[in-house]
């Protein structure tokens, strides 16, 4: 070890670093995985309707509708039953693909303060999560849709 890095003290590194992301508490306190998962629909159609209008906006805070329908993903991946729900293609299909690409890529979103970014990166592990989850299942939608997070050109 290099007698430099002795007198660094990690513990101020440790008591720096900001809080997890508020959803992710969320994700593992939910109900026993036996009962059954209730999909925010509307959440979803909420969501989808945000990221495509012209001036568009993604419900990023907590308890909106990214985060609903993000948690109600990670809770059907886990059980094994998202390939029985049409709402989950529908949101890895075709919304979460426009709300990442928005939230990580457009110029706007260098003007966000560092909470919104927070929360962004909170989704981001949410669906991650997701990826990890699937990853032994044979789902191309969730490439796509965690492309734009391991972009550089990322915004």
């Amino acid at each position: 070890m290099n007698s430099d890095n002795e007198d660094c003290n990690f513990d101020i590194i440790e008591s720096e670093r900001p809080d997890s992301p508020p959803i992710l508490p969320q994700l593992f306190n939910e109900s026993d995985s036996s009962d059954e998962i209730t999909f925010p629909a509307n959440d979803l159609l909420i969501l989808s309707r945000c990221v495509t209008a012209f001036s568009w906006s993604v419900p990023v805070e907590p308890d909106l509708s990214l985060e609903k329908v993000l948690l109600a993903c990670n809770a059907l991946a886990e059980s094994g039953n998202y390939d029985k729900c049409p709402y989950f293609k529908q949101f890895l299909e075709d919304v979460a693909l426009n709300v990442f690409d928005k939230l990580l890529c457009d110029k706007v979103g260098q003007n966000w303060e560092d909470i919104i970014n927070h929360y962004i990166f909170g989704h981001c592990l949410l669906t991650v999560r997701i990826f990890a989850l699937l990853a032994g299942w044979d789902n191309v939608d969730i490439f796509r849709v965690v492309e734009p997070m391991f972009n550089p050109e990322s915004k």
